[in-house]
């Protein structure tokens, strides 16, 4: 990215934070900016964003973590359709920093093992705080439930800095 790109980068997001995040700390609105912008495709609101928040201690690398089924974002109420034709599963890590490291892609890797590998149980994880535990279990109930149903799935990983 140009000096420039990264100069409107920071512009917008410091509107954002001042608008909607202006109580959180420059890191945690910073995460809730660069899901808006991944997911910006999916018209999200601010509570549907904040569900899918997971960053803090131990949250083992993900940010946040968003279920669509049938391009329909999977929340505690959500009833899953009868029949799955899509699932799709976002993974976000978000740095306030000015590069890319590998430490944070080698966590995305390790969470996504936790997160995919069902003969791990959930409650093992110790190393991952009890929401990040809780939302691998939600997804994994709710991917189960439509594992019988023919269907594409698509795990997406996006990882955001201010380069």
């Amino acid at each position: 990215m140009s000096e420039w790109d990264i100069k409107g980068l920071e512009t917008n997001f410091e509107g954002f934070r001042k608008d909607r995040f202006p109580a959180l700390s420059a890191a945690d609105a910073f995460e809730r900016f660069s899901v808006r912008q991944i997911l910006k495709d999916d018209d999200l609101s601010d509570d549907e964003i904040e569900l899918g928040i997971l960053g803090g201690t131990d949250d083992g690398g993900a940010d946040g973590m968003y279920f669509f089924v049938n391009r329909v974002l999977i929340q505690d109420e959500t009833d899953l359709p009868d029949e799955a034709l899509s699932a799709r599963l976002v993974i976000v890590q978000a740095k306030l920093e000015s590069g890319f490291s590998e430490v944070a892609v080698t966590k995305l890797e390790a969470f996504a093992h936790d997160l995919l590998d069902h003969s791990r149980p959930v409650d093992g994880m110790v190393h991952l705080n009890a929401d990040v535990r809780d939302a691998i279990q939600r997804f994994r109930e709710n991917y189960t439930k439509i594992l019988a149903s023919p269907h594409s799935m698509v795990v997406a990983f996006a990882y955001a800095t201010k380069s």
